[in-house]
């Protein structure tokens, strides 16, 4: 007797789908258009079915018939529309990029079919929608894809509305923005203003806002243009009336925004501080879209970001802080904002993550030099730091880049160290960050790397904490970054240690720099820019380790030779800037104001003598003041061997520079009373 076996549903769907994607490798033509149009009827709108298919390998079938049936228009705009439906969903879209599906779908600009051109734009206006999707491909010989796009944007309405959306996710750099200037770009953008769809106004817009960004030479272009009588600065303000789509108003604010970060417009201008600042926090309000007051708060701490005059202003904008405080409450998503969001192939953890993270940048803009703001904004929302802390521990990590960006503004407040950030233990998250990630991005590591150097300081509670975790360890490791800005906060977090420290911390320091320390103090660092701020953030470590009388002979003992050759580099070289002359003979004065040992290594040296006899004539009053302090301590009668310095001195021509001091007039009255 036989027994029937009975084959679960799910089991049964996928060996019918097998079935359909077997059969685009038919050798019948017909069966093979079949199976494609079966397959994008079935996962049009069904994200499950999306998900079958994909697992099962449709993906490089239909990519290989596309190139086998190149010249059947039904199999190439089916098999489009398919890929194009299946990048809709985050969790496909990564493997579809792993393929050849986006050069073969360009190639579908080229043919010669109106539909098969349809289908080609509509697919990669879906791909370009996604982050993940990269914008190399349409670049690629000789940016022949770019080219198409621009030659079909013109020809119709449907093609200008994909056309346009496509290139403003498709202008990413530099380079690229170049090429669609060349291309003359912004002639044909302008014309398609003639549109009073948003449909066609929002991706336009977007078009000149990621032409403009960061790029003043496009940006001015684009001042410059006129459209039926309008520049286009004209136009765009007339895009942020209150008639237009909310989503227009925001995008003509965002294009105005970047053309003045890109230094065109003047911050100072009525543009900026009554109409674009304005717009933008009006856009904050709760009864706004959620969509709209994400993109507004974070186009408003992009404004704010660099100029601290529209910082006050903005404190007093139209209940700014009442409305990005409500931001840190949001608990759910409108459906427009989800799929925005899901699209961008964002991960969020909870639905108020994208909020926070807005907040965060504006209350970091806003925060970033006053602390009257500071104060104010602690007023209105007094559990700031709180939500600071669960950003920093958020899984998504621009949540946690604008938490950190956010405590950075903070952590420059001596009232906030001292309260908020050591209530709520700040330095836990972002030593667990700095701990446990190996692989930290350098842009999350270049602010967590500032954030500890204001932790460290002497006024700050948390920098006990620190030092008990492996933070020299960790900092010796910065200032060995390929990255020079994060090597500059290594040092001045070990410069902000140093200051107030006991002796034992004091050598843990110099142990846990060298031989850097000493690499750095390289005569040869003068000649750049970054150089010269490591040296002097260096000089400025010594500077506070060599404070202390009784540190210096002890430290002096141990590291004197390097610590004097570093020095003497600096002090002889006569091109040196005033800054690094200064702090190199303010070193040398901790080190003549030390024990005997310590004097009688500068007397020893008869170029270095030299030369802070000369420098005592310095035109530069710190640089003077040094070193007629350092003669002072060299031959003052209390010490032993006083009396053979002054006489070595003397022998160097001290006296007849100290009559010349005296018949000079001198308008600093330490110098003349010395």
């Amino acid at each position: 007797m036989d027994v029937g076996v009975d084959i679960p549903p799910i089991q049964l769907e996928n060996e019918k789908y097998q079935a359909q994607i077997n059969n685009l490798i038919s050798s019948a033509l017909e069966e093979r258009k079949a199976a494609v149009i079966s397959i994008k009827n079935a996962i049009i709108g069904d994200i499950t079915k999306k998900s079958a298919y994909a697992n099962l390998g449709v993906v490089p079938r239909l990519l290989h018939l596309m190139i086998q049936d190149s010249e059947c228009k039904e199999i190439l705009t089916e098999s489009t529309i398919i890929l194009g439906s299946l990048s809709k969903e985050s969790s496909i879209i990564e493997k579809i990029l792993q393929t050849q599906a986006l050069p073969i779908i360009i190639r579908g600009l080229f043919h010669h079919d109106h539909e098969v051109i349809i289908a080609s734009l509509r697919s990669l206006r879906n791909f370009y929608l996604s982050d993940q999707t990269p914008s190399e491909p349409l670049y690629d010989d000789n940016s022949e894809g770019v080219f198409k796009l621009l030659q079909l944007l013109p020809m119709s309405r449907i093609y200008a509305e994909y056309t346009t959306l496509i290139l403003s996710n498709c202008c990413k750099n530099l380079e690229q923005q170049m090429i669609l200037f060349s291309a003359k770009i912004i002639s044909i953008l302008k014309s398609l203003f003639e549109y009073k769809s948003e449909k066609m106004l929002a991706p336009t817009l977007s078009c000149f806002a990621a032409l403009a960004y960061k790029n003043g030479t496009i940006a001015e272009t684009i001042t410059k243009t006129e459209v039926s009588g309008k520049t286009l600065l004209e136009v765009f303000v007339s895009m942020m009336g209150r008639d237009k789509p909310i989503y227009v108003q925001f995008l003509a604010a965002k294009c105005l925004t970047y053309i003045c970060r890109a230094g065109v417009i003047s911050s100072d201008s009525n543009l900026i501080r009554l109409k674009v600042m304005p717009a933008l926090t009006r856009m904050c309000k709760p009864d706004n879209p959620s969509k709209i007051q994400y993109l507004a708060a974070d186009m408003l701490s992009y404004l704010l970001e660099d100029d601290k005059e529209l910082q006050e202003l903005a404190m007093y904008t139209d209940h700014l802080l009442r409305n990005i405080s409500h931001y840190l409450k949001k608990t759910e998503l409108d459906s427009s904002t989800y799929a925005f969001m899901k699209q961008a192939c964002r991960v969020i953890t909870f639905n108020q993550s994208i909020f926070l993270e807005s907040a965060f940048h504006v209350f970091a803009a806003l925060c970033a030099h006053s602390e009257t703001s500071r104060k104010k904004v602690t007023e209105t929302e007094p559990h700031l730091i709180k939500h600071v802390v669960r950003g920093l521990e958020d899984s998504d990590y621009k949540v946690q880049f604008a938490a950190a960006n956010c405590l950075l503004s903070f952590s420059r407040s001596v009232q906030q160290l001292r309260t908020n950030l050591s209530d709520n233990e700040v330095w836990k998250p972002v030593w667990k960050i700095i701990d446990e990630d190996k692989n930290i991005p350098e842009e999350l590591l270049s602010i967590l790397s500032a954030v500890i150097c204001n932790l460290l300081l002497d006024f700050s509670p948390a920098r006990t904490s620190l030092l008990k975790v492996p933070i020299l360890q960790f900092l010796s490791t910065l200032v060995n970054h390929k990255t020079k800005g994060i090597q500059l906060n290594a040092l001045w977090a070990y410069m902000n240690l140093s200051i107030g420290s006991d002796r034992d911390t004091k050598c843990t320091i110099l142990e846990s720099l060298s031989p850097q320390l000493f690499e750095f103090l390289n005569i040869e660092y003068l000649q750049t820019g970054d150089g010269r701020a490591r040296i002097l953030k260096c000089l400025g470590l010594l500077r506070n380790i060599l404070c202390v009388k009784e540190d210096t002979d002890f430290i002096m003992g141990l590291h004197r030779v390097n610590i004097m050759i570093a020095l003497r580099s600096m002090i002889l070289v006569n091109d040196n800037s005033k800054d690094i002359l200064e702090q190199a003979m303010c070193v040398l004065l901790n080190v003549a104001s030390a024990g005997v040992a310590a004097k009688e290594m500068i007397a020893d040296d008869e170029d270095l003598l030299k030369a802070i006899l000369r420098l005592m004539s310095c035109e530069k009053p710190g640089v003077q003041l040094a070193a007629c302090s350092i003669v002072s301590n060299l031959v003052f009668n209390i010490h032993e061997g006083a009396s053979d310095r002054r006489n070595k001195l003397t022998q160097l021509g001290m006296q007849n520079t100290l009559q010349s001091l005296i018949t000079t007039t001198c308008s600093d009255s330490n110098l003349f009373d010395m």
